[in-house]
């Protein structure tokens, strides 16, 4: 039954506004539910199931190709990895746990390569996002778009040198 399973005794022990991860296997799914209530008593629940596929989609967002996105929940439970890990889950946790709470991005070296690390809390859910984005890739990005900006400066100079001349002739 639905009504005895470890889901709804969760949901309903946590009230409006938390999510409950639900891992069956094949098919992982994140269910969130609200409560519907008149005059304080609990009548019953809705409840949203969203696939994997759909939080993997949502999630799977790369700044650069080697960077990566983890999502965690209360329990420090991975909701979110990314399948091209290059990091231990025990050091995402403890950087987690380092971070928790706040709204912030710090530098931070792990296994002799900088990243750059952007933490995020959710007040509705809870779930905590870490994304880590090598320093190098960001450099690299940044040169790459000086470099862009740089040619097309270049260009339009020339096209203002060259144009007048030839529009007057």
């Amino acid at each position: 039954s639905v009504i005895q399973s470890p889901m709804m005794k969760y949901l309903l022990e946590n009230g409006t506004g938390h999510a409950y991860y639900h891992q069956t296997g094949a098919n992982d799914s994140i269910v969130t539910g609200r409560q519907i209530r008149y005059n304080r008593n609990v009548l019953g629940m809705v409840m949203f199931d969203l696939n994997d596929e759909f939080i993997q989609k949502t999630y799977d967002v790369k700044p650069t190709p080697d960077s990566m996105l983890y999502v965690m929940d209360e329990k420090n439970e991975f909701i979110y990895e990314p399948g091209t890990a290059m990091l231990d889950n025990e050091t995402i946790l403890q950087l987690n746990q380092e971070l928790d709470g706040t709204v912030t991005s710090v530098e931070r070296i792990i296994g002799q390569t900088s990243y750059l690390v952007i933490s995020r809390k959710s007040e509705y859910t809870g779930w905590s996002t870490l994304a880590l984005v090598p320093m190098k890739s960001l450099l690299t990005e940044t040169v790459r778009i000086r470099n862009v900006i740089a040619e097309v400066a270049i260009i339009v100079f020339i096209l203002i040198v060259i144009g007048p001349p030839q529009v007057s002739s």
